[in-house]
């Protein structure tokens, strides 16, 4: 008995092997591939997530068709006008920057320069003029954001193609949702009797492992963004959206965060003078941390099954290797080995 256990159990860390093997080459081929997949992927992910509204519906004598299309409608409906909301006030304050960006040179220059004078015993030594290194910078610096504000702007107006992929994710949700049991059961004929009991049990640990980790990263970013652009507009930035935007964006990015947005805007107020805005900016920075830190370990380990650390190191090395695919995919590789894991080898190791 315990022979063939072992067996097993070294049948299933190969199968493991493979699988890993298997998932890192379809992370390499996601990066050409997402382009192309990513609209059925939304659908997907859509489908899941409205799966249990759709049951309660059917169990309450909705035909599930009906329940599917009501559902879907919907949740389409209020992701697009929220996205609508987003998008407009983020592009009108990405064109306010981008016509207010070559006015700022004078004062950016102006005010380096009278740093400059305020630190220049300190830096009298040093073998270049100070004056002209700080105004080439400031140009460098305006040049950058000057460049980003214009692409942000391009990308916003090229999201022509938004209607049709909204169109057909929509549409696929609704297949994906309607005709659950015929496709679940249509792919499991596919595989061998024996396999099957053990492959329902991976597709829902799997499933309710991915759901539960982007329902988690979900609710901490909007919690981010909401509190952020709340707060920064209560404090008076003229760019309130587009920050806080982006903190709620940088929320999934390990060893960043919201603080690539809050330090700099800390920084400014207080070289400045503006100290009531900048102690306020500041507070507020510290309270969008100290909350992230009691909910993250919480709602990650509760929805998705996972310890903190291993969601971090899961983004950090999906983006190192991988960009900005591996920081989304990164994550979902590692649902999936746990699962695995949990119901394909732990069980064999219990019985020896």
């Amino acid at each position: 008995m315990a022979h063939g256990v072992r067996r097993t159990v070294r049948l299933r860390a190969s199968l493991l092997l493979g699988a890993a093997l298997a998932g890192l080459v379809a992370l390499a081929a996601a990066r050409r591939l997402i382009d192309l997949v990513y609209p059925f992927l939304v659908a997907l992910f859509v489908a899941a997530v409205i799966d249990p509204v759709v049951d309660r519906l059917e169990r309450r004598g909705v035909p599930r068709p009906v329940a599917a299309l009501a559902v879907i409608a919907a949740a389409v409906l209020g992701g697009v006008s929220l996205l609508w909301v987003l998008l407009a006030n983020v592009a009108a304050e990405l064109a306010l920057l981008l016509d207010q960006l070559p006015s700022a040179s004078a004062y950016i220059e102006s005010w380096a320069a009278r740093t400059a004078r305020l630190f220049g015993p300190l830096l009298s030594a040093a073998p270049h003029p100070l004056d002209d290194a700080l105004k080439d910078l400031s140009r460098t610096l305006l040049g950058a954001l000057m460049e980003w504000a214009a692409q942000g702007l391009s990308r916003i107006g090229a999201l022509s193609h938004l209607p049709a992929v909204v169109a057909v994710s929509g549409m696929a949700a609704y297949f994906l949702s309607r005709d659950k049991r015929e496709l679940g059961n249509f792919l499991m004929s596919l595989l061998p009797r024996g396999w099957r009991r053990e492959v329902r049990r991976l597709k829902e640990e799997i499933a309710a492992g991915l759901i539960g980790y982007v329902r988690a990263q979900s609710v901490l970013v909007a919690v981010t963004g909401a509190l952020s652009i709340a707060g920064l507009t209560l404090f008076g930035y003229r760019y309130a959206w587009l920050l806080g935007g982006l903190a709620g964006l940088l929320d999934v990015v390990p060893l960043v965060g919201p603080s690539a947005v809050y330090a700099p805007l800390v920084a400014v107020g207080v070289a400045a003078g503006d100290w009531p805005r900048a102690l306020g900016v500041g507070a507020l920075w510290a309270g969008l941390l100290l909350l992230r830190q009691l909910m993250e370990p919480e709602m990650v380990a509760r929805h998705a099954g996972l310890h903190p650390l291993t969601s971090i190191a899961a983004v950090y090395v999906g983006g190192k290797l991988f960009g900005i695919n591996g920081v989304l995919l990164g994550p979902v590789f590692a649902v999936t080995l746990k699962a695995v894991c949990s119901v394909s080898v732990l069980p064999y190791f219990k019985q020896d």
